[in-house]
């Protein structure tokens, strides 16, 4: 994969000045992959600790109060998973003395009697004052959230970083998703309903988005290949890969993989043609594949 710096290059400045930000991209484009190596890249250089959590299993919930405790459940976990210094509180305690299989159940019932509306801050400013180091938060998937459960979700968010000159809040958070900001409010406000007077979206300093890949950028990908297996795109190849794919993401890994895995069967020694990726493409679209 190209690495994850070059692709979002902004994001170091934005840590580096405590800023919020949003990363939006159509499906398919690689977000949640760049972030996650975003996330590694982080904590292998030991400045700040990053994690990742995914929304995607909260979005489920229409109700605001359930949804947040489900989001909880999610931020708890992902930060025990995440391999940074263990997390102070009963509810950490709680976890890790369940099975795999039971650890939900128990955070479930450790933060049912907790009040939802300020459970997310909570969570946030117990962790970050037991940290030597700030935290850096994504949350992918954020727009699976909608209605009052994301107009709550960022009202706590708002809340803690209005108040963390006192109190310890995460030094950056993300939002990943397929939407900007201003496309949240849509989402979150149906049939003209308002989230009161302090707009929860306004903490958000910047909103990024993953553009597909350049032809360069194309090439350098398929080099790797070349580099690793010793198989040749020749230039006709790269020129067909773009045609068809004009570097979205997905299309770009697709033609790639059906050429040398179904087409070749790996057969290393063979060179690259326009032939192949113009065959693939056409296999692609005959069978409907995601784009």
């Amino acid at each position: 994969m190209l690495p994850a710096a070059e692709r979002l290059a902004e994001v170091d400045s934005l840590i580096a000045n405590r800023r919020y930000f949003v990363l939006h991209a159509p499906r398919q484009s690689g977000k949640t992959t760049t972030i996650q190596a975003c996330v590694d890249k982080i904590n292998d250089e030991g400045k700040y600790y990053a994690v990742y959590c995914s929304l995607e299993a909260a979005g489920v919930w229409t109700e605001p109060d359930e949804g947040i405790r489900k989001v909880g459940i999610g931020l708890i976990t992902a930060m025990l998973d995440s391999g940074i210094p263990p997390l102070a509180g009963a509810a950490a305690d709680a976890a890790r003395g369940m099975s795999a299989s039971g650890q939900e159940g128990a955070l479930q019932a450790f933060l049912t009697p907790y009040d939802s509306s300020i459970l997310i801050e909570s969570i946030l400013k117990s962790v970050c004052s037991s940290l030597d180091k700030d935290l850096v938060l994504f949350f992918d998937e954020a727009d699976s959230l909608a209605g009052g459960l994301l107009i709550a979700f960022l009202r706590q968010l708002r809340a803690g970083y209005i108040s963390r000159a006192k109190l310890p809040f995460p030094r950056t958070i993300a939002l990943i998703g397929m939407r900007n900001i201003r496309d949240y409010k849509n989402k979150a406000r149906p049939d003209a309903e308002t989230s009161g007077s302090a707009s929860p979206f306004n903490i958000v300093a910047k909103a990024l988005s993953l553009k597909d890949f350049t032809f360069s950028e194309m090439s350098a990908l398929y080099r790797q290949h070349t580099e690793e297996r010793g198989q040749v795109f020749e230039e006709s190849a790269l020129e067909a890969a773009w045609r068809w794919s004009e570097g979205q993401p997905w299309i770009v890994n697709a033609l790639a993989r059906e050429v040398i895995e179904e087409q070749l069967h790996k057969d290393y020694s063979v060179p690259i043609t326009s032939l192949h990726v113009d065959k693939a493409a056409e296999t692609i679209i005959t069978r409907r594949d995601t784009h």
